[in-house]
């Protein structure tokens, strides 16, 4: 059985790569393709990678920089050790090393058309054809991730200096599954497919966002003396969704994950909805005297809050305090 379902599996890897610039701009783009073929037949991997950093200096005193990373991904195939109600015996492993071993090697084609094995007959035992399992099962997991990067510096004089930054992560997904009548999960001869062909889809996003500021400040007294001070704040913010639908018992699979709506109840069924959402701001000073190379003196100071203060509670606030004398 197990060399109907292992195969040879190819793989493909594509890179683009291009710098170049100048005294005051650097620039890089690049491009990564990659392609594989799973060991296990219907299962696959794509990505797709795009990445693109800038540097700028505007002027003696202001600069600018920024980071854009896109991935793209394509999975495709089931978990080889995924179980149900506690039993291994739906997995594709298990299935492959346990299903009919009495077969003779001249009848293996033969075990292709048999989806079940009649000597099992416990009801905890889900032993299925592996091979039309596999090729039968449909599984794609698509995600999309964005990554972006960006910082101003600005020299207000010799000593004092501003920068800021902005920071995006936004991750989306989306996970497609189907089982028709050729699987232990959409088979009615099986207790985990009784109900017929089924599937689902479930997507959802979640985008983290972070905002800094910084004011410094570096001066030299008496060329042994040294003075760093700085104050900051930041901000970020983190947002989660996910919904998603069933169907069960469809009447059309033929249509596949597009026919969850033809269904035996004419109805499709909302699964793993919820949303979460949360945003915080901090703030930080810090002072540093430095006389002869040792430090005398040094304390910072930070406090952190959300930014919703209407719907705060006392647990919300946190702050600290730090002196350190030599």
């Amino acid at each position: 059985m197990g060399d109907l379902i292992y195969r040879s599996a190819n793989s493909y890897n594509v890179s683009l790569d291009i710098t170049g610039g100048n005294d005051k701009t650097k620039y890089s783009i690049s491009g990564n393709y990659n392609s594989q073929e799973g060991t296990i037949i219907n299962s696959d991997y794509k990505r797709y990678l795009g990445k693109l950093t800038l540097d700028q200096v505007m002027s003696d005193k202001f600069k600018v920089g920024l980071s854009v990373s896109y991935i793209y991904a394509i999975q495709g195939g089931i978990s080889t050790y995924t179980g149900f109600n506690g039993s291994n015996t739906a997995s594709l492993m298990y299935s492959i090393l346990g299903y009919k071993p009495f077969l003779e090697p001249a009848n293996l084609d033969a075990a292709t058309d048999d989806l079940t094995d009649p000597t099992i007959t416990s009801q905890f035992n889900y032993f299925f054809n592996p091979y039309i399992n596999q090729k039968h099962l449909y599984r794609k997991n698509h995600s999309t991730t964005l990554l972006a990067n960006g910082y101003a510096e600005y020299a207000i004089n010799s000593h004092l200096k501003l920068r800021s930054t902005v920071g995006v992560n936004y991750l989306s997904y989306k996970s497609l599954a189907f089982n028709d009548s050729l699987t232990v999960y959409g088979s009615r001869l099986t207790t985990i497919g009784a109900a017929g062909p089924n599937g689902s889809v479930n997507q959802g996003s979640q985008p983290t966002w972070v905002n800094e500021n910084v004011l410094t400040y570096i001066n030299t007294f008496n060329k042994n003396h040294n003075l760093t001070a700085l104050v900051g704040q930041s901000q970020s913010g983190f947002r989660a969704v996910n919904y998603g639908y069933s169907g069960l018992g469809v009447t059309n699979p033929g249509l596949g994950i597009y026919g969850l709506s033809q269904t035996n109840s004419g109805t499709v069924n909302p699964i793993g909805t919820s949303a979460v959402e949360w945003t915080k701001a901090s703030f930080l000073a810090d002072l540093c005297i430095i006389i002869s190379q040792g430090i005398i003196s040094q304390v910072l100071y930070g406090a952190m809050a959300p930014r919703d203060l209407q719907r705060a509670t006392d647990g919300d606030f946190s702050c600290f305090k730090r002196e350190m004398e030599c």
